[in-house]
């Protein structure tokens, strides 16, 4: 991958999922640090990839804008997965189906959180994802403003959406969407 060869990439998996594993056995050629928290080795990444938990985006956010403000440098890319349906590109019923009563609580979280991301003025990429699963599924990319019409993806669909995104010069500046369909 020519953008990230020999990069250094920070993947911070709060969620505790097999996705950060994923994406850091994607790219061997990558210095890889994978973490569940934000720590110092943000200080040195050229790639900082958030999977950002379900729930407490909006707070959480601002732990890595200050690991951020502490470096000597802004990082090339940051890589944010958040979920689908904060641009409203799912209809309520389906995240209601998903999140229960807190999904439009969810969904202002993420909507700030990714909103703080965007005010940074650094490169990056949203991925809007449904909810995972571990089973293999096809994979859907959609551009924003569009409907997402998934209702699930598999972990390792999105692990290579997010190795994809690492790469500083794809999906720069953008929010996609992304399904099983």
């Amino acid at each position: 991958m020519k953008g990230i060869k020999m990069a250094t990439l920070t993947v911070i998996d709060e969620q505790r999922s097999r996705l950060g594993t994923l994406v850091a056995a994607k790219l061997p050629s990558t210095e890889v640090v994978l973490t569940d928290r934000f720590d110092t080795t943000l200080q040195t990444a050229r790639v900082i990839v958030w999977v950002a938990p379900v729930e407490r985006a909006d707070d959480r956010v601002f732990e890595l804008i200050d690991q951020i403000d502490a470096r000597a440098a802004a990082p090339e890319k940051i890589v944010m997965v958040t979920l689908a349906g904060i641009n409203g590109e799912v209809p309520d019923e389906q995240l209601t189906l998903w999140y229960g009563d807190a999904a439009q609580e969810l969904m202002l979280a993420h909507q700030y959180a990714t909103k703080m991301i965007d005010e940074l003025e650094i490169d990056y990429t949203l991925i809007r994802r449904v909810p995972l699963v571990d089973e293999e599924t096809p994979v859907q990319v959609t551009n924003e403003g569009q409907p997402v019409m998934g209702t699930r993806i598999g972990m390792q669909a999105l692990s290579e959406i997010v190795v994809q995104a690492c790469d500083p010069t794809v999906f720069r500046n953008q929010s996609i969407g992304v399904s099983d369909q």
